[in-house]
C-alpha cells in the first residue's frame, strides 16, 4: 500500500477512476437470472418461468419425442450459455440421449443418441460451442467403465470419446479459462483431463479415512473456486466438503455439512457455496474462504436440485415434499434465509438457471 501512496495524485486518481469503472461493468454483465426451467418426469412436464417464478409455460415431455413420460429416465437440464434454448439429457434403457430444445417454442431442434451408455453428468463449456456428457457403459469383461464424449452443441453429430473411469463417472468441474476438466469417479478417484489434448492429464484417489469409524467420502458433487486453484469435492458419506489442490490433488482441507449431502453451487465469486441434504431436509450455506458454516436452511420436503444466478445474489432451490406439489424456493444468500416459494408440480427433480453461475457471456433474446 505504501508504493501506491507514493504515487502522484493524478495516477492515484486514475487507479481510483479505472477501478470504479470495472467494479461498475462487473456489476452490470452479472445480471439476475431470467428464465427458470423445471423438468418433471413424473409428471411428462417441462415448465419455463421467468426470474419471479410467474405462470409458466408448460412443453409436455412425451412431445420431446419419447414415447410416454415413463419411457425415459430424466439424466439432466441445463440451458445453453445463451439462453436461447435448454439441454435435456436423458436415459433409455442402456442408451443416452441429449435433446436441443428451443426455448421460444420448445420445439426439438438436434438430439444426438449415445448408443451403449448411460447418461451420469452433464456441462455445457464457457465458449458455449460444445459440452461434455459422461455415460457409463458395462464392459462385459472389464464391468461399469467411465466414458466422457465431447459434443459439439451445434447440429452436427461428430463427437469424439475418451475413456475417463475404470468405473462410472459422478461429477464433473470444468476450468472456464482453460481446456482442464475434472471428474469424479466411483470408488472416490479424481481424474483431471485435457480436453483439448483429449487425454488423462494425473488422477488420484482421495485420502482413506483416518481412524475407526472414519466413512470414505463417496463424491456427489465437485465445483472449483473462483480463481481456479481449488477443487472442491463434496462427500455425501462422510458429509464433508473437501478442498483439494487442483494442481496436485492433494487435501487442503475440509468443513463438515452433514451426511447425505447431494448438490453444490457456488456464487461466481467463489466465496459462498449452496448445498443440499435432501434426507436432512436442508440447505446448507457454506463460507468457502473462512471454511465455515454460515448458515442452515430447513426445506419443506427433500431439496432434488440447487441452482444460484449470475449475480450471486440468490439461489433457486427445488424441494419434493413427501405430498403434495413440489416447490421452488428463492433463497437470499446475504439474508440467509427462504424469500418465497412456489408449487411446481409433484415429482419435480431438475431445475436450471439462465444466467447461472455458470454462465459466461450475456447474449439477450426476446
Amino acid at each position: 500500500m505504501t508504493w501506491w501512496l507514493a504515487r502522484p495524485r493524478a495516477a492515484r486518481r486514475l487507479d481510483l477512476t479505472a477501478g470504479l469503472i470495472a467494479s461498475a461493468l462487473a456489476a452490470s454483465c452479472s445480471p439476475a437470472p431470467r428464465w427458470v426451467a423445471v423438468a418433471a418426469p413424473g409428471t411428462g412436464a417441462w415448465l419455463l418461468y421467468d426470474a419471479g417464478l410467474a405462470t409458466p409455460d408448460t412443453l409436455r415431455l412425451d412431445a420431446l419425442r419419447i414415447a410416454g413420460p415413463q419411457a425415459a429416465d430424466l439424466a439432466d437440464l441445463l440451458f445453453g450459455s445463451d439462453g436461447a434454448g435448454t439441454y435435456v439429457a436423458l436415459n433409455r434403457g442402456s442408451q443416452g440421449l441429449v435433446l436441443h430444445v428451443r426455448r421460444a417454442d420448445g420445439v426439438v431442434v438436434d438430439e444426438v443418441v449415445l448408443e451403449g451408455g448411460r447418461i451420469t453428468a452433464v456441462h455445457v463449456r464457457a465458449d458455449g460451442r460444445s459440452m461434455v456428457v459422461a455415460t457409463e457403459r458395462d464392459d462385459p469383461a472389464l464391468g461399469p467403465r467411465g466414458v466422457l464424449h465431447l459434443l459439439p452443441t451445434g447440429p452436427s453429430r461428430a463427437h469424439r470419446d475418451l475413456a475417463v473411469c475404470p468405473r462410472g463417472v459422478r461429477a464433473l468441474a470444468d476450468l472456464a479459462a482453460a481446456n482442464e476438466l475434472y471428474l469424479a469417479c466411483r470408488g472416490d478417484t479424481v481424474v483431471e483431463i485435457d480436453l483439448k489434448l483429449r487425454t488423462v492429464i494425473r488422477d488420484a484417489p482421495l485420502a482413506p479415512p483416518a481412524g475407526p469409524g472414519a466413512l470414505a467420502c463417496q463424491v456427489a458433487d465437485l465445483g472449483l473456486s473462483a480463481n481456479g486453484t481449488v477443487v472442491f469435492a463434496l462427500c455425501e458419506r462422510s458429509g464433508h466438503v473437501l478442498y483439494l489442490d487442483r494442481v496436485t490433488l492433494g487435501p487442503l482441507d475440509s468443513v463438515a455439512v452433514g451426511t447425505g449431502a447431494a448438490r453444490l453451487a457456488r456464487t461466481p465469486g467463489g466465496g459462498l457455496a449452496v448445498i443440499t441434504r435432501p434426507a436432512a431436509q436442508e440447505v446448507v450455506l457454506v463460507d468457502l474462504r473462512r471454511r465455515r458454516v454460515a448458515e442452515r436452511i430447513t426445506t419443506p420436503g427433500p431439496a432434488t436440485d440447487v441452482a444460484i444466478g449470475a449475480d450471486g445474489r440468490r439461489a433457486y432451490v427445488l424441494t419434493a415434499p413427501a405430498s403434495g406439489p413440489g416447490l421452488a424456493l428463492v433463497v437470499d444468500l446475504r439474508a440467509g434465509r427462504v424469500i418465497s416459494e412456489t408449487r411446481v408440480p409433484a415429482g419435480s427433480t431438475r431445475l436450471a438457471l439462465w444466467p447461472d453461475q455458470d454462465t459466461p457471456v450475456m447474449r439477450w433474446y426476446r
